[in-house]
């Protein structure tokens, strides 16, 4: 029953007198057109919320996007275009038959005449039924796809255009009806959530990445103490310096540390602020004493973790014990 009426042909419907009954027929197929818009975006509501959910990446999401747009709206070829807010320009990101490439497949200018650049600016849906006499759409884009007709709308977060995205048709001229409109503008609402979701992970990802690496590459020791300096996370060069292998996770720093631990417990008591620095010596775990100094802070002031670097000063100590001998002592005679 649900998918009849969904796909309930409802020009039948048309009122064709001015009386009651008229009247009362075109009042019933505009609920009707309403309520399959509704049932219409359910299901692909239902779709995207499904996808989002799942783990896919952002190539997934904008495929579900293209296919899915042109299923519940129609036209021959779909475009996502995102905003490149380095550049300020519009960036064909992905098409109908054509995967996300990030870098683009084509890029408009923001102050070029384009119907994208008019839709991005002006934040509205524009639905242009002859796009080859009209004065708001590009010439190039027009030949280049062959476009007839096109319907866009932007997409939104928070009141920011992200970017539009566009139905076109290329072999025949069409009319967009109002359902047509609603089911884009609807649409390219939660378009806009699934991609940015998306992006915005994609882009914590990569810097997560780089935070390992940099961090895995450093030559200093990097500890992140939890409570009762008890090691959370920790890089390559900290395993070395307390002379173990592998993962030090919920190893305490403590029990590496030749002397007092005042300054970093008042650091993880929230009694210190700021970076604090000082010189200590870790004994590691074959017994070598090594001195480094520290410098540490709490990343986050609301929660009770501190980042803490480890510097080995050993060659550092043994210049300035060298450079205390010499002003010291008899560079012939060593008395």
């Amino acid at each position: 029953l649900h998918n009849a009426f969904v796909d309930m042909d409802l020009s039948r419907l048309a009122s064709r007198s001015t009386d009651e009954l008229g009247v009362l027929a075109e009042d019933y197929r505009k609920l009707l057109e309403d309520l399959q818009v509704r049932n219409r975006m359910l299901e692909i509501n239902n779709r995207v919320l499904r996808l989002s959910g799942s783990g896919a990446n952002i190539e997934e999401v904008v495929t579900m996007i293209l296919d899915t747009c042109q299923s519940a709206v129609g036209g021959d070829t779909i475009f996502l275009i995102l905003h490149d807010a380095a550049k300020n320009e519009l960036v064909g990101v992905a098409q109908t038959g054509i995967v996300y490439d990030p870098a683009g497949h084509f890029r408009l200018s923001l102050d070029d005449i384009s119907m994208a650049a008019m839709i991005f600016k002006g934040g509205q849906t524009a639905a242009i039924n002859d796009c080859s006499n009209d004065p708001r759409v590009s010439p190039d884009m027009v030949k280049r796809f062959n476009i007839r007709s096109a319907l866009g709308s932007p997409l939104q977060i928070d009141g920011d255009v992200i970017g539009v995205l566009m139905s076109v048709s290329q072999h025949t001229a069409h009319e967009y009806s109002l359902q047509e409109i609603m089911l884009m503008e609807l649409f390219a609402r939660e378009a806009a959530m699934a991609v940015n979701s998306r992006l915005l992970q994609e882009s914590r990802t990569r810097a997560e990445r780089r935070y390992q690496k940099l961090n895995q590459l450093a030559p200093d020791a990097i500890f992140l103490l939890g409570p009762g300096l008890l090691v959370e996370e920790a890089n390559t060069a900290a395993a070395g310096l307390l002379g173990l292998s592998g993962d030090l996770r919920g190893r305490n720093l403590a029990d590496f540390l030749d002397n007092d631990l005042g300054e970093l417990q008042r650091l993880a008591a929230g009694k210190e602020e700021g970076t604090i620095h000082f010189e200590t010596t870790i004994l590691s775990s074959d017994g070598v004493k090594v001195p480094v100094e520290v410098h540490a802070n709490r990343p986050i002031p609301d929660e009770p973790l501190i980042q803490a670097f480890f510097r080995d000063i050993s060659a550092i100590r043994k210049s300035r014990e060298e450079l205390y001998h010499m002003a010291h002592h008899d560079p012939l005679t060593q008395l």
